[in-house]
């Protein structure tokens, strides 16, 4: 039974927001451990006035990226075995030859992640699963017999009450105003109606979510945006229809547009607007915010519809000067729709973070503090199942890569680059971007000292969590005369140049050099740092000093988070050369997990080094002239780090190393890349592998 107020003195567990991430994370947790859960909302419970209450609700397992199809899934099938969830099926149209061949790309990933029954459909197929839409302008469409809509309010309702059945209590009208930590870790919750002692918190805040960076020192990089939706009043094509949704709902990407039947009226969608980003401080209290009817469940014309207006706090007035694109595309797919009057029109609120994915996980600069936010009601389901599962066993069997709060560097949190990022993803959200496609805003951030250089060599740069990072140079396009390189048509062609490929295969041959400086190198220091290292890595890294282990590092449950080298550099002092961006970072933090208790410390020292790399079988030879040490074989073996080494007029580390065990070597030195007047304390985030410089 939901309390209003009166939340209790101490609690196991609190979670803060009882919108659809808030209870599902009580949901799984109750299911996990005996110990008490708290949830508070300065709103009522379920109804707490959240995104989740204006969503219409329509759940796409489909999504090129695999933890994002994977969470919806699970999704699916919880909220099916909830009795909450109707499986009507969903649509999508291409009107272009280019949709046509994304929509099979997508065909693909849904096939591939395990997705049941999609269907690849001619335009008559289409016009059979929706009796309204103007099949003569589609080139096909696509379908998902196990998509549909959630119950959203019983949705809410059901969670509460299985967790409370538990040893969950939920407690209305309580609002957060502090979150007490001490020595590093949390300590309370301060509510407007007392201290709430706490081992643990977790902020399923979503919109509000930039009011708790002001709270606790987490940084939690999301904007809210607006979002545009309106229901027709009826139409004659669905006269005395009482359902909510009679036909399957519709996407039409390409016009940044979805559909959703309610009754006799048809709901629309928008991202087809520039976007309208909300500071979350201007978000309106409960009792001054706008009230209309719940989206999900309601039906135009119908007698019992939901027509009882609630408290609505993340909905906004209307803006009809950014619809008038919108309707023009509208009413093109649904001609029925050309003289049709809105019954109701609202601008929703929800958030989209820096890289439009979700944010989990444990604060990396508070114990105990948990996040999870940036999540629509189609991932909540999963998303509460992996927040459960890491505060709970401290690993999840679900997909996550991607979501980790430990991803963001210290840029990523900036206001203007939160807006700016949040606008793009905002706007970007119904386009087809290629996978290689970089970012066009919050360009230079970081820049490695040889950035200059590699501008000279007519390097194209992609931006990789703030890094300019260089993927081919148009002055090694000679190569293309040695070596041959297939052609990509269309989509595989795109941002790609056959230069890549003659560099390729010239490192192969001979040599290159690589600006590994968005590399992580993370350094352990201190009494108790052998023992960090070999509890940490797979292979016994407690070695010579100058020696250098290749290892792997693995979480709890043996899967492989990197593969990396560990030099020792003396007695207490270990070096990891990890991985780029948010491998990079995710492995820095697990590495500081595992050292705490230990008398070690951990450093990210990408802002203070940089790197170069010379790989391939003539790496020996390209090194030679430069120094006068003794590069050879004997003298200079596959692991051992040399402590310096005289090459021009600077002296280095260089190690020789190379997992394919051809000729390598790579040398640090200290760093003057640009890093926005800031010290970063993580690494750089990216998802791809580094590109190489010069060939000889």
């Amino acid at each position: 039974m939901v309390e209003d107020g009166s939340p209790p003195a101490e609690s196991h567990t609190v979670i803060v927001g009882a919108g659809i991430i808030g209870c599902s994370a009580a949901y799984h947790l109750t299911e996990l451990t005996d110990e008490p859960v708290t949830v508070l909302d300065k709103g009522p419970i379920p109804e707490a006035g959240g995104s989740t209450l204006h969503a219409p609700g329509g759940l796409r397992q489909s999504n090129a990226n695999k933890t994002m199809a994977s969470l919806a899934k699970y999704g699916r099938d919880l909220y099916s075995d909830l009795g909450r969830f109707d499986a009507g099926g969903s649509l999508e149209v291409a009107r272009s030859q280019s949709q046509w061949e994304y929509i099979k790309r997508k065909y693909d990933h849904a096939t591939a992640y395990g997705i049941e029954g999609p269907e690849l459909l001619t335009p008559e197929e289409v016009g059979e699963y929706n009796k309204l839409v103007d099949t003569d302008k589609l080139v096909g469409g696509y379908f998902v017999p196990g998509d549909g809509q959630i119950q959203t309010l019983e949705l809410l309702e059901t969670l509460v009450e299985e967790s409370e059945s538990r040893n969950a209590t939920f407690h209305e009208r309580v609002e957060v105003v502090d979150v007490e930590t001490s020595d590093g870790s949390v300590d309370s919750v301060v509510t407007d109606q007392g201290t709430i002692e706490a081992e643990r918190v977790l902020m399923a805040t979503n919109i509000w979510s930039p009011l708790v960076e002001e709270m606790v020192d987490v940084d939690i990089p999301l904007v809210p945006c607006e979002h545009q939706y309106v229901v027709t009043e009826a139409i004659d094509e669905l006269e005395g229809e009482t359902k909510e949704s009679e036909d399957c709902g519709l996407r039409h990407q390409e016009a940044s547009l979805y559909f959703h039947q309610h009754g006799e009226g048809i709901g629309i969608g928008s991202y087809d607007h520039e976007a309208r980003l909300v500071d979350a401080f201007d978000l309106p209290d409960h009792e001054d915010a706008m009230r209309h009817p719940l989206l999900n469940g309601y039906a135009v014309g119908a007698e019992h519809t939901r027509t009882e207006d609630y408290e609505m706090p993340a909905s906004a007035e209307f803006t009809e000067e950014d619809f008038s694109s919108a309707w023009e595309e509208a009413t093109d797919l649904y001609p029925q729709l050309e003289d049709a009057d809105f019954d109701r029109a609202f601008n929703g609120i929800f958030s989209f973070s820096v890289d439009g994915m979700p944010i989990l996980g444990e604060a990396p600069n508070v114990d105990d503090l948990w996040v999870a936010a940036a999540i629509w009601i189609t991932h909540s389901g999963g998303a509460g199942k992996v927040i459960a599962d890491l505060m709970e066993e401290g690993e999840t069997e679900l997909p996550r890569f991607g979501t980790e709060i430990e991803r963001f560097q210290p840029h990523s949190s900036v206001h203007n680059f939160v807006w700016t990022r949040g606008r793009e993803n905002y706007e970007t959200v119904y386009d087809v971007v290629h996978p290689r496609e970089p970012s066009s805003t919050n360009r230079h951030l970081r820049r490695s000292p040889f950035y200059q250089h590699h501008e000279e060599l007519g390097a194209d740069f992609v931006n990789s969590d703030g890094w300019e990072r260089p993927r081919w140079f148009e002055s090694n396009a000679d190569l293309l005369e040695e070596y041959d390189v297939p052609e990509r048509d269309g989509w595989l062609g795109q941002y790609w140049s056959p230069i890549s490929g003659a560099e390729h295969q010239a490192v192969r041959d001979r040599g290159g050099l690589f600006d590994v400086s968005s590399l992580t190198p993370i350094e352990v220091r201190g009494p108790d740092a052998a023992e960090v290292v070999q509890r940490t890595f797979t292979n016994d890294v407690d070695t010579d000093v100058g020696r250098v282990t290749y290892t792997l590092l693995v979480d709890e449950s043996g899967g492989i988070l990197g593969d990396m080298p560990v030099a020792r550099l003396g007695e207490n002092h270990f070096r990891v050369m990890g991985s780029g961006g948010a491998n990079g970072s995710n492995q820095l933090s697990v590495i500081r997990d595992r050292a705490e208790g230990y008398d070690a410390t951990v450093v990210d020292r990408s802002s203070g080094q940089s790197g170069v790399a010379v790989w391939g079988p003539n790496a020996r030879d390209v090194l030679e002239p430069l120094t006068d040490a003794d590069l050879s074989e004997d003298a200079f073996p596959r692991s051992p780090p040399r402590r310096s080494l005289s090459t021009a007029s600077r002296r280095s580390r260089s190690t020789s190393l190379t997992p394919a065990r051809r000729g390598g070597s790579c040398t640090p030195r200290p760093s003057t890349a640009s890093d926005s007047g800031r010290s970063s304390t993580r690494a750089p985030r990216t998802t791809t592998s580094f590109r190489w410089g010069r060939t000889r």
